[in-house]
C-alpha cells in the first residue's frame, strides 16, 4: 500500500549559462598554429551534474576577412588558412557558438571566446 506523508514544494533550478572555450580558455594568447589545431568546446561552469555538449557550429571572425560559419567543432581548411595570415596582436572571435547536450537537446546560448595571436 502507498501512503502520502505530506507534500514538499520544492524549487528546479534551471541551467546555468554555457561556456565556450578553446584548450580550456575563453580568452587569452595563443599561437597561430595552436589556434588552427583548436577544437571548440562548450560546457557548463560551476554545475553539480556532468552534462555533455557537443559543439555542432560556430561563426569565426578573422581580422581582414568576412566572418565564416563552420559546421561542427574544429576549424575548416579556408578557416585555417585564414589564421596563418594574422599578424601578433590581432584578435579571433568565436561567437555564435551552438551545440547539443544530452539526448540531442540544443544550448543555443554559449558564451564566446576572444583569442589574441602572438
Amino acid at each position: 500500500s502507498v501512503r502520502s506523508v505530506g507534500t514538499k514544494k520544492f524549487r528546479v533550478k534551471g541551467l546555468p549559462p554555457a561556456t565556450g572555450s578553446i584548450f580550456g580558455k575563453t580568452e587569452g594568447i595563443m599561437s597561430k598554429s595552436l589556434l588552427q589545431r583548436a577544437t571548440v568546446e562548450a560546457k557548463y561552469e560551476d554545475f553539480p551534474f556532468d552534462l555533455n555538449l557537443t559543439v555542432t557550429s560556430f561563426e569565426i571572425a578573422v581580422p581582414g576577412f568576412p566572418p565564416e560559419q563552420v559546421r561542427g567543432n574544429s576549424m575548416s581548411s579556408d578557416v585555417k588558412t585564414r589564421i596563418e595570415k594574422l599578424r601578433p596582436g590581432q584578435t579571433v572571435s568565436i561567437r555564435n557558438i551552438k551545440a547539443v547536450g544530452p539526448k540531442g537537446v540544443r544550448v543555443n546560448q554559449v558564451g564566446n571566446i576572444s583569442i589574441d595571436v602572438n
